[in-house]
């Protein structure tokens, strides 16, 4: 992208296989080769950006860690232009992820709110202590004064109808399951997944009564 221009040589059967965008771009009908080589020209996207796509498409792995959110986003309209709708996914959740990490996590107590789309619907939860990393698969903080909740407006009357869920056994945590992290009510009685949101309900575990 003008005014930072970069080259870049790669293999054109690895972008046509890894990539819909250009398996179509590449093809003899749109473009023509020079010298047995592809010219391909993508003005609106920077090269640091570009070069964070190539190594996802060649080695099917990528790492946002060290993304600052404007990259991401960069990331992610490019992404989405070049059609990698499961890399859009990812930088989707990576967007969300980073500002719960700087937002939540040992901040002390916490409420979460999330509105269910498509709905007329609040879903969340109180947590007393803080939210921690660990590298443990599953880490705990033990409490008895946490809650989770829903509320919802009825279409007929506009009447708020909410469930507040207590503690039944003393404890509510946060989880990190296969290194990436996502907040969690319970034993994932109410649990936060980038964009998704997940509820679990059994006698066994922490929160009563249910709430969905």
């Amino acid at each position: 992208k003008e005014p930072v221009i970069d080259t870049f040589r790669v293999h054109s059967a690895i972008l046509c296989a890894r990539c819909p965008y250009f398996q179509v771009a590449l093809s003899n009908n749109w473009i023509k080769k020079d010298d047995d080589k592809f010219t391909f020209a993508k003005p609106n996207i920077f090269p640091k950006t570009f070069e964070v796509i190539l190594r996802y498409l060649y080695g099917g792995t990528i790492n946002l860690d060290r993304q600052g959110s404007s990259d991401l986003i960069l990331l992610l309209e490019a992404s989405d232009e070049l059609c990698l709708n499961e890399l859009c996914e990812y930088i989707q959740d990576c967007i969300i992820t980073k500002p719960l990490k700087k937002h939540c996590y040992y901040k002390g107590p916490t409420i979460v709110v999330a509105k269910i789309k498509g709905k007329q619907e609040l879903i969340g939860g109180y947590n007393p202590m803080y939210w921690t990393t660990s590298e443990l698969p599953y880490s705990s903080s033990r409490t008895k004064n946490g809650f989770i909740f829903s509320a919802k407006r009825n279409d007929d009357n506009f009447q708020e109808e909410a469930t507040v869920a207590r503690i039944k056994y003393d404890y509510s945590h946060f989880t990190a399951y296969r290194g990436y992290p996502y907040l969690s009510f319970g034993f994932n009685n109410l649990s936060f997944h980038g964009r998704e949101c997940h509820v679990r309900f059994s006698q066994s575990l922490c929160f009563f009564p249910r709430i969905k």
